[in-house]
Order: structure tokens, then sequence, then C-alpha cells
């Protein structure tokens, strides 16, 4: 004897396409039909090369900076002994 108890009499289901799941229109994809697709060439980057750049030069900055506060931390504690 149990807590719940289930019983199932009719299971319904509705195939759905792929492109309605992922928050598309309800349209038909089984026709022949082509679709404009728009393509980068393939040497470009998703982002600029100023923008890396300068992520790059944060996060060293980043690094330094709480290495150095890492250190002066340790000789205010007198940690180093």
């Amino acid at each position: 004897m149990g807590l719940l108890d289930i019983h199932v009499d009719q299971i319904e289901f509705e195939t759905v396409p792929k492109f309605v799941l992922f928050g598309g229109s309800d349209r038909d994809e089984t026709r022949d039909t082509s679709a404009s697709v728009t393509t980068t060439p393939a040497g470009s980057l998703p982002v600029s090369l100023t923008k890396v750049v300068a992520v790059s030069l944060v996060a060293t900055v980043i690094a330094f900076g709480m290495a150095w506060l890492k250190g002066f931390i340790d000789s205010q504690l007198n940690l180093n002994c």
C-alpha cells in the first residue's frame, strides 16, 4: 500500500517540429522550400580584435592587482614568517 496511486488509462501525444520547441513559429518544416540563410565568411571573428585585447588587458591588470593585494595582506598580517 502506497501513499500515491497513479492509474494511466490513455496517453496522448502530438508531434511538434523541432523549430517550435526552440521558440520558432508553427510552420510546416516537411515542405521542400529553401530558406534564406545568411552565412558569414570563414575568416571573420565573432568579436572585434580591440575587444579581445581590451578584455585581455583588464584580466591581466586584475590578476596583478590580486597578487599585489595578497602580498600586501600577507605582509600586514605577518603570515610569511
